[in-house]
């Protein structure tokens, strides 16, 4: 992960610059025409950041914005939950593409660190200005080149660079082999597309005389597109247990089963909180029986409803999250409980429902 502290940047960079030099992708004329090709989720620095950050380190690479380009430099950063993901893929005149990627918890680190390691696979004379500088501090960047080392035998000024592992190095797409984006310090292989499933408990309010206890079973999919505009659809089964309630003229008994479905086109908040307002709609059926009335009934019948909820997550981990979820439910009919000869009970026209729930996540 790239922060802000110059050490760990410049470990960062001895490590990118190693593991693409073991590879053998580092350019040796920086003077190809590069067209640069961004994205990157709303609220994140722009391509012409991106370009002069590159520049300024690598300024022998010859940038182009339209037209036929020599090399391509796919840049990619995508906004997850648990930070920041970045990914560069360069394609070189001969079809041949090497990548990498890496993690970070601000979408500024994560785009200054691909700079860096951009800057080294672009131009190789650009490795020997920027890794002593990045050791030395934040304002040697703008420092004059340094003297190349000097031989084996004498004593170098300063530390050798940390050579990778053999395991490490990039694969070459050209060479038939698949790349691997979780190569290690690199982060997971980045996704906008999550699926999860969960429990949750609580009450409902208004379908019967007081409040059932309700047990709540869901799974559903969600989009993170940019900080707040991330569609989700969820849908549950509920379940209550069997409510008693005792009526001038007799106990009676209800039990609910329905289906729920919400859309939740927004979210908002920081990463590790969201809340959604979410568009909601059940249908079911409500069990209803009487005794120690005049005549003893059973009723089974169909209900539906439409309304709003609202829900509200805590990350505890990367996939676990757990949260509270309410909302208010309009009837599309209403129903009268008749016990001969006295109406016990009729529909309320709004009822509501309120829980906690515990989920999962699937990438």
């Amino acid at each position: 992960m790239f922060v802000d502290a110059s050490p760990a940047r410049a470990a960062a960079v001895f490590f990118a610059f190693a593991t693409l030099g073991v590879a053998g992708i580092a350019s040796a004329d920086g003077s190809v025409a590069t067209r640069v090709e961004y994205k990157a989720p709303a609220g994140c620095p722009s391509s012409s950041e991106f370009e002069k950050r590159l520049h300024a380190r690598a300024p022998r690479v010859r940038l182009v914005s339209g037209g036929a380009a020599a090399r391509i430099l796919h840049v990619e950063i995508s906004r997850r939950p648990d930070g920041h993901y970045g990914s560069l893929r360069i394609t070189d005149p001969g079809g041949a593409e090497r990548r990498r990627s890496l993690k970070a918890s601000r979408c500024e680190d994560t785009l200054d660190g691909l700079a860096l390691i951009a800057a080294v696979a672009l131009d190789s004379d650009a490795a020997g200005d920027l890794l002593p500088a990045e050791a030395e501090g934040p304002g040697a960047l703008s420092a004059q080149p340094e003297p190349p080392p000097p031989p084996r035998t004498e004593q170098p000024s300063t530390p050798p660079p940390v050579v990778a592992h053999p395991a490490d190095p990039i694969p070459n797409a050209a060479a038939g082999a698949e790349p691997d984006l979780r190569t290690a310090g690199t982060g997971p292989k980045t996704s906008s597309w999550n699926v999860f499933a969960g429990v949750g408990g609580g009450g409902l309010f208004g379908q019967a005389p007081g409040t059932l206890a309700v047990f709540m079973l869901f799974a559903g999919a969600e989009w993170l597109g940019s900080p707040w505009w991330s569609p989700q659809i969820r849908a549950a089964i509920v379940q209550s247990a069997e409510g008693e309630f005792d009526e001038p003229y007799g106990v009676v008994h209800f039990g609910v089963t329905l289906g729920m479905i919400e859309a939740c086109p927004f979210r908002f908040g920081p990463e590790a909180l969201g809340i959604r307002p979410c568009f909601a709609g059940t249908g079911g059926v409500t069990r209803v029986s009487g005794t120690q009335t005049m005549n003893a009934e059973s009723h089974t019948l169909w209900n539906w409803h439409l309304g709003a909820s609202i829900l509200a997550s805590i990350h505890l981990a990367k996939e676990f999250s757990v949260g509270a979820h309410a909302g208010i439910l309009g009837a599309l009919r209403q129903d009268h409980y008749l016990f001969i000869p006295i109406v016990v009970y009729s529909d309320p026209a709004v009822s509501g429902f309120a829980q906690a729930e515990l989920s999962v996540a699937f990438q």
